[in-house]
């Protein structure tokens, strides 16, 4: 059931905003009406899988062997430590023998803005219920990335938090990407009516992973090999990776690549000289400090080929060698978005 413990609390949504309050009431109810109480998915912009699960207090924990080593005694002071901060009223002793709460753990995680080999771990609790209505007219939402396996200190130490203005670096990070998320997964549930409920609904946050997806990536990366060797590689990658399962491993340059030039991590900047010119069709004026090799050459090179619309990429090979290739500078976001579904690992150098 919803939570009918709410303290009075004034909720408003802006004219053509998302309106969160509905989205989360046809969450809520699809879940009541499912077998499923865990869905996962991704979303552009996003790293690794969105997930949303549906839990119940008292059910989600294990009194005995979870909540007494903890030093709490009953599912009652367990909802004692949340009650202040999503706005709820006090429960008598023994209420959840017969009654139960209903929340939602919302999970994603995106890259730190400084850092693009770091994540910042994103960790929603959803709750909504009734303020003087028999109807569900409000919700409460807690806010933490420190969340790890803890689920009690996570409860102790997530903030309450609004879906609009942040109260942290951090939770400033996950409100630019909550609603895109929130539609990927309304729409991998299945939920009707989105657009009552999404600003866009019809925004692109992910992609079907099917043979077109790996075709269009082959198309960006190689936009000058012929349609049909595009679609029988296309099919060839989508077997392999999707049908049969299979992680790459970096053993796809010759399937994804029709221009690449492979070394190992030790090079100069002549051994790859003629691949970046054959890439801007004209004279390298590119000026390399001495004594300047491999991995710090690649400031230099981006810079001389921003400047010519083009950009440098890596396609991870899982070792200590590069397959490198270079696109058009206009196409890169999409690249990474298009491989990031496909589950081919390709990066910017530099």
């Amino acid at each position: 059931m919803f939570s009918k413990f709410f303290n009075p609390k004034q909720e408003s949504n802006s004219q053509g905003a998302t309106d969160f309050l509905k989205i989360f009431k046809s969450i809520f109810e699809f879940y009541e009406q499912d077998d499923e109480f865990n869905y996962r998915t991704k979303v552009i912009g996003t790293e690794g899988f969105c997930e949303l699960n549906y839990y119940l207090i008292p059910n989600a924990f294990d009194l005995e062997n979870q909540l007494i080593p903890n030093g709490i005694s009953t599912y009652e002071d367990l909802y004692a430590i949340i009650a202040p901060k999503i706005n709820f009223s006090t429960v008598e002793a023994g209420y959840f023998n017969e009654n139960s709460v209903n929340f939602l753990h919302l999970f994603f995680k995106t890259s730190h803005p400084e850092n693009k080999f770091q994540w910042i771990n994103h960790d929603f609790l959803i709750f909504c219920g009734y303020q003087d209505s028999d109807e569900i007219n409000v919700y409460e939402v807690l806010y933490s990335s420190q969340f790890d396996t803890d689920f009690i200190d996570f409860w102790q130490k997530a903030e309450p938090c609004s879906l609009i203005l942040p109260i942290n670096s951090d939770h400033a990070e996950a409100l630019e990407k909550i609603e895109d998320v929130l539609l990927g997964l309304c729409k991998t549930m299945g939920i009707p009516h989105l657009d009552k409920m999404f600003k866009d609904a019809t925004k692109e946050v992910y992609y079907e992973v099917n043979a077109q997806l790996y075709a269009n990536l082959l198309k960006l990366i190689n936009p000058l090999t012929d349609e049909s060797e595009v679609l029988h590689r296309a099919k060839k990658l989508h077997q392999k990776l999707v049908v049969d399962e299979m992680e790459d491993e970096g053993d796809n340059a010759d399937l994804l690549l029709e221009f690449y030039w492979q070394s190992d991590w030790k090079f100069e900047f002549e051994d790859l000289e003629d691949f970046i010119a054959s890439a801007v069709d004209q004279p390298l004026q590119i000026e390399i400090p001495e004594d300047t090799y491999s991995a710090d050459l690649f400031p230099y090179i981006q810079l001389f080929l921003k400047q010519n619309g083009k950009i440098l990429m890596n396609y991870n090979s899982f070792g200590d060698s590069y397959f490198f290739f270079i696109i058009d500078l206009k196409d890169a976001d999409e690249v990474i978005n298009q491989s990031y579904f496909a589950g081919i690992y390709l990066e910017v150098v530099g």
